[in-house]
């Protein structure tokens, strides 16, 4: 019966293995999602960057980036028919930037480079919505002091 206390152990170990090589490719996968959920900060006009799928100069809205290759942009439109697994490729960008044709070779993140990204996104001083601002009298409005005046001959002088 001794020898059966090993082989459990074994099998025991073996199990933990497995339990935590699925918590690491959970966690990976977590990641990656999240890297697939772009922030608004890196929505703008990526100035002088050329989409590798459909040719648009420049990109306007998100940027996707391949890890693996040197230099493989693509837009929005274009990173949601990789999504769909179909990478596309136009023939003059492909003889201007080569990159492989297959769709595991490529890994995409969103991207925003400094100095060639515009951001679209609106941000008051205080990182929220800009508030409205008080409406700014002319000459002949009113006086806000309610003297029946108009705005010229009371309060501007």
């Amino acid at each position: 019966m001794e020898p059966a206390a090993p082989e459990h152990q074994s099998e025991q170990a073996r199990q933990e293995e497995i339990m935590a090589r699925l918590e690491a490719a959970r966690a990976d996968k977590a990641r990656r999602e999240a890297e697939m959920q772009p922030d608004m900060s890196k929505y703008g006009t990526h100035k002088k960057i050329t989409c590798d799928g459909c040719g648009t100069e420049p990109i306007v809205g998100y940027r996707w980036r391949c890890r693996g290759c040197k230099n493989h942009d693509l837009c929005d439109m274009c990173f949601e028919q990789v999504k769909a697994g179909v990478l596309p490729q136009l023939a003059s960008q492909q003889r201007l930037n080569p990159v492989s044709a297959k769709l595991e070779d490529h890994e995409f993140f969103c991207y925003a480079e400094n100095g060639a990204f515009q951001s679209m996104a609106k941000q008051g001083a205080s990182g929220g919505p800009t508030a409205k601002q008080a409406k700014k009298l002319k000459p002949n409005d009113p006086c806000s002091c309610n003297s029946g005046k108009k705005f010229k001959k009371c309060c501007q002088k």
